[in-house]
């Protein structure tokens, strides 16, 4: 009998079927290393006091927003803006780059988000154009979602640079966090686009350009 390489982390019990997750030989995650060695080293107190330095520098005199949230309608992304807007008095811009199929849950979130004063742009793309990327990147990489990935991070860059809002606010990096294709040594406090294109895309947008693309 075949036996199955399905384990858990001996800390979080994480499942190793977790994207991008390793163990150590002690069978501990990625996700903890990177907590145990992190977490003791910072004085959150004092994080935030430098966060509400930069709240301060930021808050717009001559934009209505201040800053910008890719926005999915799950947890992290809600509560950043949730926290933002009314703990740190800022007034964020909602961005949501549309899933391959929308999900019940998330567009009710975002819409009870709306109710409490949040303004929501939705991105929506040509879904002609989508469905074949969708079958062009299941049939290639087994992924149908390749395309979509990129949309989700280039769709707030966009709409931030178009607006002229200089900040955007990122929820936790799974890459980082749970251990991925990070190569620079300021990941932990920076996004920058060769980052994007290196752990949330993993190709150049040029190499999807074929005839038949609309």
């Amino acid at each position: 009998m075949e036996q199955s390489n399905f384990s858990f982390c001996k800390n979080c019990h994480t499942p190793n079927s977790r994207p991008w997750l390793t163990f150590d030989d002690r069978g501990i995650c990625t996700a903890c290393i990177f907590h145990q060695n992190k977490a003791p080293k910072i004085n959150w107190a004092a994080r935030e006091e430098e966060f509400k330095i930069i709240c301060k520098e930021i808050k717009s005199k001559k934009n209505n927003y201040d800053c910008v949230v890719p926005f999915s309608g799950g947890k992290d992304s809600a509560s950043i803006a949730y926290k933002l807007k009314f703990k740190y008095g800022l007034n964020p811009l909602l961005v949501t780059f549309a899933p391959i199929i929308q999900n019940e849950i998330g567009m009710r979130n975002r819409a009870e988000l709306n109710k409490m004063g949040f303004t929501n742009i939705l991105v929506t793309p040509n879904d002609k154009i989508s469905r074949n990327l969708s079958k062009r990147f299941l049939i290639e990489r087994g992924n149908p979602k390749i395309h979509w990935n990129a949309g989700i991070a280039a769709a707030p860059i966009k709409i931030a640079s178009e607006k002229k809002i200089d900040l955007i606010f990122y929820a936790e990096d799974p890459m980082l966090v749970y251990g991925g294709r990070i190569t620079k040594t300021d990941s932990s406090r920076h996004i920058t686009v060769s980052r994007i294109n290196e752990t949330w895309i993993g190709d150049d947008v040029m190499n999807w350009l074929y005839v038949n693309i609309t």
